[in-house]
């Protein structure tokens, strides 16, 4: 008997900008430095439990290459006891990313409107729910979501992530 599947302790999702929009991945850990490298990527990591534990920003690196960790921010709000859903929001500022968790919807959304970031909905699980890019809107006015790709859109990469398979005709 095969013990269950248990959901990783970490997910670990690519964030980048690309022709006028912001695209999202959710990748294993041994292929976050692969994805983040090339796209100058916002990596995110959240654990199963909802804590979001880290966020590195690709694009500003040190001298050996490490991507910069973002700046973190109090929101001000107590955290609830019994949480279903937190919003973190992610903005630039002077070329560095800065991070805020809230606890309401209402603030989260005002701040990234405010800061022109990215908000993400993470909930109690892990998952992350609701994404919004608060720098470019849709033409109804509202947040532009941000455009979610599988692994194996992208051709060409090794390991795992290769999903698309060059058939010689028969």
């Amino acid at each position: 008997m095969t013990p269950p599947k248990r959901k990783p302790s970490k997910t670990y999702i690519i964030i980048w900008f690309m022709s006028g929009g912001f695209y999202g991945l959710k990748v294993a850990k041994a292929e976050v430095e692969a994805f983040s490298i090339v796209r100058n990527a916002l990596q995110l990591e959240v654990r199963r439990d909802g804590a979001v534990t880290a966020i590195y920003d690709w694009y500003m690196r040190d001298e050996e290459g490490n991507p910069e960790p973002v700046k973190w921010h109090e929101s001000g709000e107590s955290k609830l006891p019994r949480w279903k859903r937190k919003y973190l929001v992610v903005w630039w500022m002077c070329e560095h990313a800065h991070a805020i968790v809230f606890w309401s919807d209402i603030g989260a959304r005002d701040w990234a409107a405010k800061t022109r970031g990215l908000l993400f909905e993470v909930t109690r699980s892990g998952a992350v729910r609701e994404t919004g890019d608060y720098k470019n809107f849709a033409k109804n006015g509202k947040a532009q979501e941000i455009t979610w790709r599988m692994p194996g859109y992208f051709k060409g990469l090794a390991g795992s992530a290769t999903i698309w398979q060059h058939r010689r005709p028969t």
